[in-house]
């Protein structure tokens, strides 16, 4: 039995129509969706950013105590103040600087660091590794890159413990438990003036 055109018509219709029916029942059916889904990235997001902000708060708050009882060590202990100024020496050390300059004397050390690499790298290229005085030199060479590399995290280490650069908390909370640190009472430590 063979349809009509007319009944084929009809039956593509009605196919057409539960078709689109079914579509928009799927597209109902996923607005809700999307939106959990939204919500819980937004939610996620929240949580992760919270949790990332607590950790560095964590650490903010290990580093301070760190910092504070490195204080009260090197206020009592000659031998730190020992090591301490003779590493202020070696660094080059200035601890009067502001923040500003400080910052700006570390970024033209690290970028002169990067630019007496790239020299020496050049030099080194055609270095006859046989030669004993060159041996000697490329020695030479790589103990002052060292050395400039090691002062500036050192200038970095000073400064970040350096009593008179403390924050205003840091401050109160030595005050607090009576333990201020001041030229006095560390002898001949080598404490900046801010």
């Amino acid at each position: 039995m063979a349809l009509e055109p007319d009944d084929l018509a009809r039956l593509e219709a009605l196919i057409d129509a539960r078709l689109a029916h079914q579509a928009a029942a799927r597209r109902r059916r996923w607005w809700p969706r999307l939106t959990v889904l939204a919500l819980l990235l937004l939610a996620g997001g929240w949580w992760s950013l919270r949790t990332a902000q607590d950790w560095l708060a964590a650490r903010d708050d290990e580093f301070r105590e760190t910092k504070l009882a490195y204080q009260r060590e090197l206020a009592r202990n000659q031998a730190w103040q020992a090591t301490r100024e003779a590493a202020a020496k070696a660094s080059h050390y200035q601890g009067r600087r502001t923040p500003a300059e400080h910052e700006a004397a570390l970024m033209n050390q690290a970028l002169s660091l990067m630019a007496e690499q790239e020299r020496l790298k050049t030099k080194w290229k055609d270095l006859n590794f046989e030669d004993p005085q060159a041996l000697e030199t490329l020695s030479d060479d790589l103990s002052s890159i060292l050395g400039q590399g090691l002062g500036t995290i050192t200038q970095v280490m000073l400064r970040s413990s350096d009593p008179a650069h403390n924050t205003r908390d840091e401050r109160i909370r030595q005050e607090a438990a009576g333990e201020v640190l001041t030229p006095e009472k560390a002898g001949d430590l080598p404490i900046s003036k801010p």
